[in-house]
């Protein structure tokens, strides 16, 4: 039995590597679709954006999904649905197909990360909660590593088409993997009869919380802020600005992707409490706000790379604010505020990204570079957001 727990550990914990390699597969794909299929940055935005709006749109629906059928089904056919969503991307001639299969990709890799978590509940001893989740967020962290140097060199040398072959491939022995290792067992939470409609109130319930709003202003442009520029950005900036070669890129992606998996443990070190976290909160936004400003102004190569680094690890304190939801929400609505900072943050994503393509044309058309456009709206979204949660009320207790 308990090996059989590890080996389903271990096949969700890949499941949720997979979906961040292919998350942020665009960043080393996006070049090679932008002039195989002659698109404008404009349409590259809505087509690393689109996977982000899939997997919010879904996320409520898979979460009511997973109290009332069995783990390995909700994981195992969406990740089939993402497998063959990644063989469509590599085979599409026409931008429309792949905006269709990326939001496949999206949909497919929703349930992973909420589907482990809910495993380790339901398998694990209670205390065994929080260090089984560090393991599964650092293992994660591992599928930005591999769309940075490692498939970064193999679409180089071939073509951004097998990037998604290759990850579409690595997702369907996944999704084998987790209908063979996840037992049936379980397949039901013993205290969960919700309906999808129960669910959408106590969503709404969670919106009535006057803390709600600032925590909804920030999560719109954290993650979507980084991710943005080390999604799809970065790679536009050191090739245009600095005439790097796609492996140097990918080097860069690598280093600013183990900022991003180092610092989240580094901002939970240094947690101050509730009633001291926002103040943190407003100043990692603040610093995180001046890294793409100085990345807009320009500078040296190792400047830049400095730069990029640093933004993700300032950037990556989401930790935070799930932290805070978790200690300003009644235990009842905890789940379901969680739920809705996470939805928020992949919408904002689809959001930003597609917000970047948009001003990034507009840059173009008026003569100036889009990179600077992009970096220069980045570090304002960053601004605004923490502005917004300083402005805006907050609660430190639960229940406020």
């Amino acid at each position: 039995m308990r090996h059989r727990q590890l080996a389903g550990f271990a096949a969700l914990s890949i499941a949720f590597a997979l979906s961040n390699a292919l998350r942020t597969l665009p960043a080393i794909t996006a070049p090679g679709i932008e002039a195989d299929l002659k698109v404008t940055a404009e349409q590259i935005g809505y087509f690393a954006g689109i996977y982000h709006l899939a997997f919010g749109l879904v996320q409520l629906p898979f979460g009511v999904a997973l109290d009332r059928l069995s783990i390995r089904v909700v994981v195992a056919v969406p990740l089939t649905v993402a497998a063959l969503g990644a063989a469509l991307c590599a085979a599409a001639t026409r931008f429309d197909v792949l905006l269709a299969a990326q939001f496949l990709i999206g949909a497919g890799c929703a349930p992973a990360l909420m589907a482990t978590f809910v495993f380790i509940a339901r398998t694990y001893p209670p205390q065994r909660f929080a260090p089984l989740s560090g393991i599964v967020l650092a293992i994660g962290g591992l599928g930005m590593i591999v769309t940075g140097t490692p498939l970064a060199f193999l679409v180089e040398r071939s073509s951004w088409r097998v990037g998604f072959l290759v990850l579409g491939a690595a997702t369907m022995l996944c999704a084998l993997a987790c209908w063979r290792l996840i037992g049936t067992g379980g397949a039901r939470h013993k205290y969960s009869n919700e309906t999808l409609s129960e669910a959408m109130r106590g969503v709404l319930r969670v919106l009535r919380f006057r803390q709600t709003a600032g925590l909804l202003a920030i999560g719109l442009v954290t993650y979507p802020s980084v991710i943005t520029l080390r999604g799809l950005w970065i790679a536009p900036l050191f090739a245009r600005r600095h005439d790097l070669d796609l492996v140097a890129i990918g080097n860069v992606i690598l280093a600013m992707s183990l900022a991003m998996i180092v610092a989240p443990t580094l901002y939970g070190a240094i947690d101050p409490g509730p009633r001291s976290r926002p103040r943190l909160i407003i100043a990692a936004a603040f610093a995180s706000a001046v890294c793409p400003a100085l990345l807009a102004l320009g500078s040296s190569t190792s400047f830049d790379i400095a730069g990029a680094i640093a933004f993700g690890a300032l950037c990556s304190f989401q930790g935070l604010q799930y932290a805070q939801v978790r200690d300003t929400y009644p235990d009842e609505l905890s789940g379901r505020a969680l739920s809705t900072l996470n939805m928020a943050a992949f919408l904002g994503v689809a959001l930003m990204q597609g917000c970047a393509g948009v001003i990034a044309e507009w840059a173009q058309a008026h003569g100036h570079e889009a990179i600077v456009a992009v970096c220069a709206f980045l570090a304002a979204a960053l601004a605004a957001g923490g502005l917004a949660y300083a402005l805006l009320p907050r609660a430190d207790t639960r229940g406020a």
